[in-house]
């Protein structure tokens, strides 16, 4: 309504900006507003197969604390051709693109820790450098390695520097 008066016989022409001043209506609401009704719509997404969609929320499943990204590549590496915004669809449908709660990562953490324990001797030593002070002769160095599972004090070596 406004750029027809504008287009009408007005002479000479009047600018946008300065009708849109007059009427009280921001130039940045009005181009908005303008571009919303101009939008056009966009294509809508394929549907996904079935198929796919089961395979992909089984690899959420079994691998929880990986993200879409970590799972569209382990589902190409599987041949299931999937693209990062395909699998980002799935996870978004079944409303797996909530973050873990900070007690299931705390679980999480030591499950993994617990693994990498020993179960018998030699199987993870542990080595360790600290300086002392000894009076009289200044600071020295002790490096130890000690047994992670027997506790015993494997090698010690003390030296000036």
């Amino acid at each position: 309504m406004v750029r027809e008066a504008i287009e009408a016989n007005l002479k000479p022409p009047v600018r946008l900006h300065r009708v849109l001043g007059g009427l009280g209506i921001a130039r940045s609401s009005w181009y908005v507003r303008r571009a919303q009704s101009c939008a056009r719509p966009g294509r809508k997404p394929r549907a996904l197969d079935p198929g796919l969609v089961a395979a992909i929320e089984a690899l959420a499943h079994r691998y929880p604390w990986w993200g879409y990204k970590r799972i569209a590549i382990l589902g190409r590496r599987e041949g299931l051709g999937v693209t990062n915004t395909q699998v980002y669809r799935i996870f978004k449908a079944a409303d797996l693109l909530q973050k873990p709660r900070v007690r299931d990562v705390a679980i999480y953490q030591a499950a993994r820790l617990f693994e990498l324990l020993p179960s018998g001797p030699n199987e993870l030593w542990q080595a360790d450098v600290t300086y002392l002070h000894i009076p009289g002769h200044g600071w020295w160095y002790a490096v130890t390695v000690i047994d992670y599972y027997s506790r015993y004090l494997l090698a010690c070596y003390f030296t000036a520097s």
